[in-house]
């Protein structure tokens, strides 16, 4: 791909009208943001100058902001910016959304069932968004999309004894095409919630001769959370990981992974990304061996790829996937439980981090797995997971279910079927 060595330019609209309505010990809170931001960007040889107001109407004087652009840039390289198929039109995802009314009715009479039968403390927080992105280039072509979004919270806390807590959260985000799939997704949440929080109330301390590797199997959420840490070795930006990693087997033959921004069931379902680009499928990982990573259009000049995968409008785009699948397999998740015979079950999860070598998890719902059966709930209090063990990956089950997920400012999904390697448990 040919590099670009003269300004690139673009004027930036977004727009933000987002309700939030939270409940919380019986008190409501609904809080509404309204607001705009205008900016211009301006990229040489990959190196940006961006400027940016909030404001409802773009104050910012373009032949000075050009002018501030062009001495600082003028010196300046930052590996390449590629040309790439730029998207033009107009895109609206999403339809309806519930009045505020009705839904700060039902979280009411959520966290007051959740009060009354389980005796827990609740709090719920729905956020009802429209979000605007307009990207105008210099020949008047336009990247245009109007999306409507519904992320929902739920906190539940209970008092196990005198001194101690026990919490179960839930995060999830969907695109509202009708009022009642909102309301129906709310409680379905809220359900799932209550249920995490009651395996975690019965469940017991890990005993210290339990600690050490173990086979471990992963369910939907846990799994998710894996290929969303492995993705973040895959974004380009990380140059100390991804030169190595291009053409490297770091996961058995039957281990897929690609991000479709296109997935059309998927919340963050995208046809451009923050630089304008047009999104398409990407194959990451392909039979265990890493074939590309994420790239914006400067990471893409570095690496001889295809930009499409920028999140960043007012700062410099970063790399990041949209919706991550890994290719199913063909077990039947029962049998990935009956045949591990002895090991652990991680369902939920709390927290996960890549580190340096690893992918750790904290779990919030486990069990024992013994003579081939789900035993008891336990408390783990984490699992890691060694980079150079993602090749002990021994099963994938041949059904996918969607976590949602925030990624800094950004909301990413992730689809993944049930996963089983070697781990250390702790």
């Amino acid at each position: 791909m040919r590099s670009m060595h003269s300004i690139y330019y673009d004027k930036v609209k977004y727009f933000e009208d987002a309700i939030q309505i939270a409940y919380r010990e019986d008190s409501l809170e609904s809080n509404r943001l309204v607001a705009t931001v205008h900016g211009y960007r301006f990229n040489k040889d990959g190196c940006w100058f961006i400027t940016s107001i909030q404001s409802d109407s773009n104050t910012i004087d373009f032949d000075a902001a050009k002018a501030k652009a062009m001495k600082y840039l003028l010196d300046r390289s930052c590996g390449g910016f590629v040309e790439a198929t730029l998207f033009k039109g107009y895109i609206e995802i999403g339809k309806e959304s519930p009045q505020e009314d009705e839904v700060a009715e039902l979280v009411r009479n959520l966290c007051d069932e959740a009060k009354t039968l389980h005796n827990v403390k609740c709090e719920i927080i729905v956020g009802v968004k429209t979000i605007e992105r307009k990207i105008a280039r210099d020949n008047n072509e336009m990247a245009h999309e109007v999306r409507r979004i519904v992320e929902i919270e739920i906190g539940l806390l209970k008092l196990s004894d005198l001194t101690s807590q026990i919490i179960a959260t839930s995060y999830t985000a969907i695109i509202p095409w009708t009022r009642e799939h909102v309301t129906k997704t709310i409680d379905v949440v809220f359900r799932e919630t209550v249920n995490k929080l009651n395996t975690y109330s019965r469940a017991r301390t890990l005993k210290p001769y339990q600690y050490g590797r173990a086979n471990v199997v992963l369910g939907y959420e846990a799994a998710a959370a894996l290929i969303h840490e492995i993705s973040h070795l895959l974004e380009a930006d990380h140059l100390h990981y991804g030169q190595k990693l291009i053409g490297s087997m770091i996961a058995p033959k039957d281990f897929n992974l690609y991000d479709n921004p296109h997935d059309y069931d998927s919340t963050t379902i995208r046809f451009f990304d923050d630089e304008s680009v047009s999104t398409r499928k990407r194959t990451l990982i392909e039979d265990g061996i890493v074939r590309d990573l994420h790239h914006t259009r400067s990471t893409a000049s570095i690496y001889g790829s295809e930009p499409g995968s920028a999140y960043g409008l007012f700062q410099r785009p970063t790399p990041l996937h949209t919706t991550l699948i890994l290719k199913p397999g063909d077990w039947k998740e029962t049998e990935m439980i009956s045949e591990t015979r002895n090991g652990f079950y991680i369902g939920g999860i709390a927290v996960a981090t890549l580190e340096r070598g690893y992918i750790r998890i904290i779990p919030d719902a486990s069990f024992i797995i013994e003579g081939g059966e789900l035993s008891e709930a336990v408390r783990i209090r984490e699992v890691k997971i060694p980079l150079v063990n993602l090749k002990t990956i021994n099963a994938i089950s041949r059904t996918v279910r969607t976590r949602v997920s925030r990624e800094k400012e950004w909301i990413v999904a992730e689809k993944a079927p049930y996963v089983r390697l070697e781990a250390f448990v702790a």
